[in-house]
Parts: structure tokens; C-alpha cells; sequence
């Protein structure tokens, strides 16, 4: 009996550790990429500051999460007219399951974050992204769609963070058409 007991202690504690660490990885690649990018006319990476949802979408999967080995792709729903809301779109990416949990919230309940296993038209974009990533294991190449568009009303910031290689990348302001991003020459 206390052999189990033990088992299952020990299962308790590497499963918020596995949680915790997510949260750590990010966090320390938001910092780092938001001091390595301070004087280079980048936006800073922001996740939040009275409402962190990162935090709280780790612990609505922490069941079922098994390792901190994940990619997150996170963006604002911020659009004019109504700006500065806390409404996100979030796709988390389990590398060791192959398995895709898509997360976002509501402006009316912006607390009550929504996980479910099945994409919708709200995350044609993350899912982009995250095949790009997979397939070309950078994003660098989509750096020419940044900073096109004139209205805060059309682009959109992404941030993808790569807690196994320690990779984030922040695309600023990139508006996707079909699926796709577009270049607007």
C-alpha cells in the first residue's frame, strides 16, 4: 500500500512539475527574446499582465500534457474597434504525442478559457504556422509578410515558442488571406 501511495505521489508532482517547467520555458523565452530585441524596433512579446492565460490554459491541460516538450503558438484578438480586450487564440502543440490542443476565450467571459481537440476557423493561421515550423523548423522565411498592412484592424501579432529548443519567434502584424500569408507589394 505505501508503495503505491509513493507511485502515485511521485506521479502528482512530475505532473505539475511538467506544468510549471511549460510556464518557466515560456516565460524565460519571452524575457530573452524581449531583451535581446529592446533596441531593435521589434515589439516586445506580451502574454499578459493581470490576466496571464498561458498559465491558466497549462493548468486546464495539465492531465494532459506529459512533458514540457511543446510548441505554442499564441496571438491577441485585438482589432479595432475594440482593442486592448483579453481575448487569444492559442494552439499548443504536444511534440511527443502529435497531438493539437486549440484554446481561445470569449470577450464577453474572457476568464473562462475554452480547450478543445478539434481546430475551427479561428486557428487556420496557428495551424499554418505550426506546419511551417514543423516542416522548415524556423519561421524566418516569413518575415518578409510582417508590418504590411496600414490598420491595426487587418494584422495580427503571432508568437511561437519551441520549449524543447528553446526557438521563439514573434511575427508582427501579419495578415493571412485563404490560409496563407499575404505579401502585399
Amino acid at each position: 500500500m505505501k508503495n503505491l501511495l509513493g507511485l502515485i505521489m511521485i506521479f502528482i508532482i512530475t505532473s505539475c512539475q511538467s506544468q510549471s517547467n511549460i510556464l518557466k520555458d515560456v516565460e524565460n523565452l519571452q524575457k530573452l527574446h524581449n531583451e535581446q530585441n529592446q533596441n531593435s524596433g521589434k515589439s516586445k512579446i506580451y502574454l499578459g499582465k493581470d490576466f496571464k492565460p498561458i498559465k491558466i490554459i497549462l493548468n486546464n491541460l495539465k492531465s494532459e500534457l506529459e512533458s514540457d516538450n511543446i510548441i505554442l503558438i499564441f496571438s491577441w484578438a485585438n482589432t479595432m474597434p475594440i482593442a486592448n480586450t483579453n481575448t487569444f487564440y492559442a494552439l499548443i502543440y504536444d511534440v511527443d504525442k502529435g497531438k493539437s490542443y486549440y484554446t481561445y476565450n470569449k470577450r464577453e467571459n474572457y476568464k473562462n478559457i475554452i480547450v478543445e481537440n478539434k481546430s475551427n476557423r479561428y486557428f487556420i493561421e496557428q495551424e499554418y504556422l505550426l506546419n511551417e515550423y514543423l516542416k522548415n523548423s524556423t519561421l524566418n522565411h516569413l518575415q518578409n509578410f510582417e508590418n504590411q498592412s496600414n490598420s491595426a484592424e487587418v494584422g495580427t501579432d503571432y508568437y511561437l515558442f519551441d520549449t524543447k529548443n528553446r526557438q521563439v519567434y514573434c511575427l508582427e502584424d501579419i495578415v493571412f488571406e485563404e490560409g496563407k500569408p499575404a505579401r502585399y507589394d
